[in-house]
């Protein structure tokens, strides 16, 4: 069908495009073709052709306002800032989870995805970290939060930087506001993906510090253009994995399901990292939770696609229940979210998290030996 648009052969109309829409993007089909087609690259030239010849415009059935509104804060630095400033107020006067029940009690989809506690400032979490003598740090760090963290996992900034610093890394800049431009990729939105992959570049590619994503989406977006950004499960596992070794946690007595993204399995390649830092929390019992297929998040689809999404994540709700685990370690906030929200609708409840921050919790900071003292 991109053949054909591309050909003069078929008119872009709205069937093409729902057709390509209904597209998960998620690259198995890239992944096993014996051919080693690039069919990320022709995916993009085709939604290039949708986005240039319709008009982008989603019906209200399709998409809600409450979805409209988190599609757009993933995008825009300067209103989610506003977004923050007034969910920090309505947390303080007490309003915010009454709000957060209404709004699901009137089956409003984005309440699901919104937490529950408040955010904290990038200045504030950087002020705060801990006062490692110049001569201690090993490795200064920029970091790239990413979207869907800055936005639905407020508390995972605040407890990576412990868990950095016990490593003699040290936090340079924590940067929660821009876009990676996955999502404008996935949208044939080339412009808005030029205009955030140039100002990305202007602030990282000369960087003398590695850039650390929490988001493996964000991760593999930033590395076609900045070629020291990386993973942060794969930095830790495998560039400071001796530094990492040194940390004592605590054991957690638990089952611990973990989810691997499809940017991390189809364009990484880098799913078994977090398995690997996760192993050294004693008595943790580590599940899988299915290594093929997509789960139906798949960046913005589950806001434009409600109904398929949720008829694709059946078998990943199923597969949870039976196993009876409590908490889901991901390191794509976007998947967690829709897998949680269908399970919360189900009176499922579990604790959605990233890997690092569930690290993070169980560091052992009063008998752990500091790296550098333990070098010296």
């Amino acid at each position: 069908m991109i053949q054909a648009m591309a050909r003069d052969q078929l008119k872009c109309d709205d069937n093409v495009k729902t057709h390509l829409d209904n597209c998960l993007q998620c690259l198995n089909c890239q992944k096993v073709c014996p051919s080693q087609v690039n069919y990320s690259e022709i995916i993009h030239q085709g939604q290039q052709y949708t986005f240039k010849n319709s008009q982008k415009i989603v019906s209200l059935g399709t998409l809600t306002l409450g979805n409209r509104l988190i599609d757009y804060l993933l995008t825009n630095g300067i209103f989610k800032q506003i977004y923050f400033k007034l969910f920090n107020s309505m947390s303080k006067i007490g309003l915010l989870k009454p709000c957060i029940k209404l709004a699901k009690g009137l089956s409003i989809r984005s309440a699901y995805y919104l937490p529950e506690v408040p955010f904290h400032s990038n200045k504030s979490l950087l002020k705060n970290q801990s006062q490692v003598i110049e001569t201690e740090i090993h490795q200064r760090i920029n970091l790239f939060a990413g979207c869907g963290n800055s936005l639905f996992e407020p508390q995972l900034l605040k407890k990576l930087i412990p868990l950095l610093n016990k490593m003699g890394i040290y936090i340079n800049e924590i940067n929660s506001d821009s876009c990676c431009g996955a999502i404008f990729q996935r949208n044939g939105d080339s412009r808005a993906l030029e205009k955030i992959t140039d100002l990305n570049q202007k602030q990282y590619k000369h960087s003398a510090f590695p850039l650390l994503s929490l988001t493996s989406t964000c991760t593999a977006q930033l590395q076609k253009n900045i070629a020291h950004s990386y993973d942060i499960c794969t930095y830790l596992g495998d560039t400071e994995y001796a530094r990492f070794q040194s940390l004592q946690f605590k054991p957690l007595r638990e089952k611990v399901i973990l989810h691997a993204a499809c940017s991390l399995r189809n364009q990484l390649f880098e799913q078994d990292f977090p398995e690997k830092l996760l192993s050294h929390i004693p008595h943790i019992t580590l599940l899988k939770l299915l290594s093929n297929g997509c789960c139906g998040a798949a960046g913005n689809y589950m806001l434009e696609h409600p109904k398929m999404a949720d008829k694709i994540v059946q078998p990943y709700l199923d597969s949870i229940i039976e196993s009876g685990a409590k908490i889901l370690l991901t390191t794509n906030i976007g998947c967690g979210l829709h897998i949680r929200a269908q399970l919360e609708k189900l009176n499922y409840n579990i604790e959605v998290k990233h890997p690092i921050s569930l690290l993070s919790e169980q560091l052992n900071l009063e008998n752990a030996v500091d790296f550098v003292a333990r070098s010296t």
